[in-house]
């Protein structure tokens, strides 16, 4: 766990030196959290995930596509529109700047099925169930956000139905070769979706 903590602070770490020395062309108001939010979450961001191309082992490929995915917070202003027009225009202008991009474009293509970004309020019921049980489990019962995506942001977006991330083990350690979760801690999430599911229902029994 030593590792986890570790790899905890050099984030937190980073995080800091990102924010008081802001990237060229750029003021720590455009990278810093809006200052209506309590918790601190990473700017909006493209994040380059697949590259494909070529057709065969001997020949220069004729194309290559790179995929991304780009992170922005839901009250990102003028929402996904705007964002996609920025991102456009980003690269346009770094593609002009190249003499044979300049005169070969590259071609942008936006994906159905995107993921998301949500958020509720914390006065929304079932935010405000697992935060009591939380607390009545002798946990902190602490509301954040997170910069990763999660299924509970196409039932908020698409669907309307409120919906959070809870659950056990360490953030940094997922989807990574050495993925895992303490017992204890899933023992103790188990506890408490069990625990917030019946009060949430209405069933009888629901104390912590």
């Amino acid at each position: 766990m030593a590792t986890s903590r570790k790899r905890v602070a050099d984030y937190e770490h980073s995080e800091a030196t990102r924010l008081n020395n802001p990237p060229a062309g750029l003021t720590q108001e455009d990278i810093a959290p809006p200052p209506t939010r309590s918790f601190a979450t990473t700017p909006a961001d493209c994040v380059p995930t697949m590259v494909t191309g070529g057709e065969w082992l001997v020949s220069y490929p004729a194309a290559c596509t790179l995929d991304c995915h780009i992170e922005f917070l839901p009250d990102a202003s003028g929402g996904d529109a705007a964002v996609r027009a920025e991102f456009e225009a980003w690269i346009a202008s770094a593609a002009a700047a190249d003499p044979w991009l300049r005169d070969n474009p590259p071609r942008m293509e936006w994906l159905l099925g995107a993921v998301p970004s949500a958020e509720i309020a914390p006065s929304e019921p079932v935010v405000e169930t697992l935060v009591g049980v939380e607390r009545d489990l002798g946990r902190s019962g602490r509301i954040g956000g997170r910069d990763n995506w999660h299924d509970g942001a196409t039932l908020v977006v698409e669907a309307g139905i409120p919906a959070v991330c809870y659950g056990a083990g360490d953030i940094f350690l997922a989807h990574g070769a050495d993925e895992r979760v303490p017992i204890d801690e899933l023992v103790a999430c188990a506890q408490g979706i069990a625990v917030a599911a019946m009060r949430f229902c209405g069933a009888k029994g629901g104390r912590a």
